[in-house]
């Protein structure tokens, strides 16, 4: 096997690891639940949010400079710390502590379902030591996750597939949604996984550079190939898994928890030796993807307190808020996180296309514009979530009727529209005021 294979194998087993994390165990069969029949339309929105948007942001961030700081350049100085220091606090106190949450409800009590109380304590305690230690080693974080942690998870999951395509539980039937794109494509903003990859980015072309590689042509390259290898790992997970969910929706309660719903479908499928199988890819999923996050968590919070705070301090401070944040359960952290990722996430998509097509973008105006609008859709977007989990009431009847007037909105492209006009007038503005300062 030659070098560049071998490197981009192992960098791609860790873009896969680190993005396959808590989230994308339990979104994908619940999608696949509330989607029944419809189960490949809403496949189609999952790849769109959960997989290509995820692993292009790394091509994205390696297109600009290999750094997020360097990606948010265009839109201002100030936009990139305010940007980060809100995803920091989101992957600290949401992403993070959803793994530990999901390890133990669908990992630990899959397996040992009348577990006291107390356990969720010791175990937290036990995962988020064990997540001290592979994320404090900084120059080695996608060693460690590439080639010891990714290829036992990869091999368990690709069984659960095979035998959910081979031997299923059920027929998908129609279960009278709606808009099965839509729901897919929003629902998997719950992954949080653009955010991941804009974040995570930097580790994964530091590890690149680690292993030699030096010119941009060797480092896209390499790039490149470790994000079609995740994005193949993913496709096949995430289609497996939500055709799980779809052939079993005559089973379970409309009601039923994402992560009860997950170990009930593999139980069904593979009986208790599955849930087995599964409680072991649970844990190692959680656990690489919050080793990255709270590797690049502690990464950024160091730079900027230029090491007042250590990184190895930071690595302890995350893992001792996942400790207490997860001990809460994982349906209240999806509850609350919902309204902060429909806020983060257009601007988010649009940064990461801006980044991949950067030498179409004709000034640092479109940048501006385009984020602009973004930001000011992901406001509503939030402020509508907060009303659909009740957590507050607004009466934006109007505003609601003016949105619908967006096209692709009900597909759930609201920013879509809004950011291309912003794009646009931006470009428009910039050009024109430096025309005038060179007359001038």
């Amino acid at each position: 096997m030659s070098k560049t294979l071998k490197d981009s194998l192992v960098v791609g087993f860790a873009v896969f690891a680190i993005f396959f994390g808590a989230g994308n165990l339990i979104f994908p069969p619940f999608i696949g639940y509330m989607s029944g029949s419809s189960w490949g339309v809403a496949t189609i929105g999952l790849l769109l949010t959960g997989i290509l948007l995820p692993v292009v942001s790394v091509i994205a961030v390696g297109n600009c400079g290999g750094t997020f700081q360097g990606l948010t350049r265009p839109i201002s100085p100030w936009f990139y710390k305010v940007y980060m220091l809100f995803v920091m606090g989101l992957g600290a106190f949401i992403s993070v502590p959803r793994t530990g949450g999901v390890a133990f409800e669908t990992g630990l009590k899959g397996v040992f379902p009348n577990l006291p109380s107390y356990s969720v304590y010791i175990f937290l305690i036990i995962y988020f030591a064990i997540n001290f230690y592979f994320a404090n080693d900084k120059s080695n974080v996608i060693d460690k996750v590439g080639k010891i942690l990714t290829p036992i998870l990869l091999l368990i999951l690709v069984f659960i597939v095979i035998m959910a395509f081979a031997t299923p539980i059920g027929v998908p039937v129609d279960t009278g949604i709606k808009n099965p794109f839509t729901n897919a494509f929003t629902t998997a903003y719950q992954t949080g996984d653009i955010l991941t990859g804009l974040l995570c980015a930097v580790i994964f072309i530091e590890a690149i550079k680690a292993k030699g590689y030096t010119d941009q042509k060797s480092i896209s390259k390499i790039t490149f190939n470790a994000v079609a290898i995740a994005f193949i790992g993913l496709l096949i997970v995430y289609g497996g898994l939500l055709y799980l969910g779809a052939t079993g929706n005559s089973y379970f309660p409309k009601d039923v928890d994402q992560t009860a719903l997950l170990v009930g479908l593999v139980r069904r499928l593979l009986g208790n030796s599955g849930v087995a199988a599964l409680s072991i890819a649970v844990i190692l999923a959680c656990l690489t993807t919050s080793v990255g996050i709270t590797a690049t968590i502690a990464d950024f919070i160091s730079g900027l307190t230029k090491n007042k705070i250590s990184f190895k301090m930071c690595v302890g401070i995350v893992s001792v808020i996942g400790v207490i944040m997860a001990s809460g359960g994982v349906k209240a952290i999806i509850n609350y996180a919902f309204p902060i990722f429909m806020l983060a996430y257009p601007v988010s998509i649009v940064i990461t296309l801006l980044g991949l097509f950067k030498r179409f973008v004709p000034n640092d105006g479109a940048w501006k514009g385009a984020a602009l609008m973004s930001v000011i859709v992901g406001v509503y977007d939030s402020f509508g979530a907060l009303n659909i989990i009740g957590a507050i009431h607004v009466k934006t009847i109007a505003l609601d009727n003016l949105v619908k007037f967006i096209p692709l909105s009900s597909q759930g492209f609201t920013w879509l529209v809004p950011s291309i006009l912003g794009f646009i007038v931006g470009a428009l503005i910039m050009k024109k005021s430096k025309t005038v300062e060179v007359a001038n």
